[in-house]
């Protein structure tokens, strides 16, 4: 029941914090750099070397 209420608030303080001056342009700045980054994770684990491992005893 707590959850709507909660949910009322952050988007009033969204609101009122677009409202002040830059902090639209910050906000949507750091989302851009966030969506980035979570770009970037997805190429960087696609890229990620692959272990490989050896179970040869070759000893000579």
């Amino acid at each position: 029941m707590e959850e709507p209420k909660v949910a009322l608030e952050l988007d009033e303080l969204i609101k009122n914090a677009q409202k002040q001056p830059c902090i639209a342009d910050l906000m949507f700045v750091y989302g851009q750099y966030d969506e980035m980054m979570q770009k970037s994770r997805v190429y960087l684990e696609g890229v990620r070397p692959k272990a490989i491992i050896s179970a040869s005893s070759n000893s000579s």
